[in-house]
């Protein structure tokens, strides 16, 4: 039986089931592997071309070991089969999609967003693309604000250790001098008691020797005495100077931590101020009647040119969004690799990934730098 169950152990299809009740990979499993998404913007009908992998596996063998039971399972047998998801396009449907359970959308979703022309985005799918959008932003401005004033509390930070090592140095000395002074000052004691008794005998006039020799020994620990007491006052001057200086450092340091709090707090609402604003512009572009969608489903010769009219418009730091990406794709070709930095004179342009004319917007994700080669050799599609 012993051979049986360790041979058993050994397969590699083994699973070891710690809970009687834990049956999930009694199968059948199916998953859904990503296919083509279109969306038909003139019937708003969103179809989805996808394929279904079904797999199960037969239980072999169940046994119990040492108090665990185990399941031995035959290799997975899979099927495979193309299906196909519709749905109407209407408000409510493009609002769930956002926070949809369905497992076909789910995996769908990111492919389902990029193809939903902007006329039929609603107010909800447009914040939210906004506030990702606004978010990342934020979120490294902040870092990088955070980094500068990490750079400036470096050398303070510096200071402010070497300046406390110096302060616990001096702290532990004066420690010490004091520890010395009380164990000398006992010691005189006891000698002070020692020299009375031996003065005060009925044999002092044999013990001189003795009696010169404590009288020594009680001069010398006065003069050490008088010693370490010259050492306390520079000692305390130097503790007052490093305290001074450790309030100063410390004070800098606050000032900027309240200063970094501030920058990030004002470059929020800065944010959050150009986050409302282009979203109310963005609410009332795709309300305004003149960039509609036509009923043939293409877009507009306004909404083209609005589009491309953005290229040109001040994006970030000062920039263009055209400037923002070709820096962003740091001035090289997305699909042939020349950079600016190998051939000084290249011919960059900002291409749209999916054309204005097939309702790709003007946004950061549908942008990319090609050379002037690619981009008159790519197609239109």
């Amino acid at each position: 039986m012993a051979r049986t169950v360790t041979s058993a152990l050994n397969q590699l299809d083994l699973i070891k089931i710690a809970n009687s009740e834990d049956n999930k990979y009694d199968g059948p499993t199916e998953v859904i592997k990503m296919g083509e998404v279109e969306v038909n913007s003139k019937t708003r009908k969103l179809t989805i071309i996808y394929t279904l992998i079904k797999g199960k596996r037969k239980i072999q063998k169940t046994f119990t070991h040492q108090g665990i039971k185990y399941k031995i399972y035959e290799p997975w047998e899979y099927t495979t089969a193309q299906k196909k998801y519709t749905a109407i396009l209407t408000e409510e449907f493009l609002n769930s999609i956002l926070t949809s359970n369905d497992s076909v959308i789910e995996v769908h979703k990111d492919k389902i967003l990029s193809k939903i022309p902007f006329e039929m985005k609603t107010e909800l799918m447009l914040k939210q693309e906004i506030d990702k959008k606004y978010s990342e932003e934020i979120k490294q401005k902040e870092l990088n604000i955070k980094k500068m004033y990490e750079q400036k509390r470096i050398p303070i930070l510096k200071t402010y250790r070497n300046t406390k090592l110096m302060y616990e140095q001096e702290e532990t000395k004066l420690n010490d001098i004091k520890t010395n002074s009380s164990s000398l000052k006992q010691t005189l004691s006891d000698l002070e008691v020692e020299l009375s008794a031996a003065e005060n005998s009925l044999f002092a006039r044999f013990k001189q020797k003795k009696i010169n020799k404590i009288r020594s020994h009680i001069d010398n620990i006065n003069t050490d005495l008088a010693t370490l007491s010259e050492q306390i006052p520079d000692i305390q001057f130097e503790l007052n100077k490093l305290s001074n200086l450790l309030k100063e450092k410390q004070e800098e340091i606050n000032k900027l931590n309240e200063q970094c709090d501030k920058n990030i707090k004002n470059t929020k609402e800065d944010y959050e101020g150009r986050k409302q604003a282009e979203l109310k512009e963005t609410i009332s572009r795709k309300n305004s009647s003149s960039i509609k969608t036509p009923l043939d489903g293409k877009p507009s010769t306004e909404w083209i040119k609005e589009e491309r009219a953005k290229l040109n418009r001040k994006y970030e730091d000062n920039m263009t969004l055209r400037e923002w990406i070709l820096k962003r794709d740091n001035y090289t070709c997305k699909q042939c690799g020349n950079s600016m930095t190998t051939e000084p004179n290249l011919l960059l342009e900002v291409d749209h990934i999916t054309p204005v004319s097939k309702w790709g917007p003007s946004i950061p994700e549908n942008l990319q730098t090609l050379c002037w080669k690619c981009n008159r050799t790519k197609s239109n599609s």
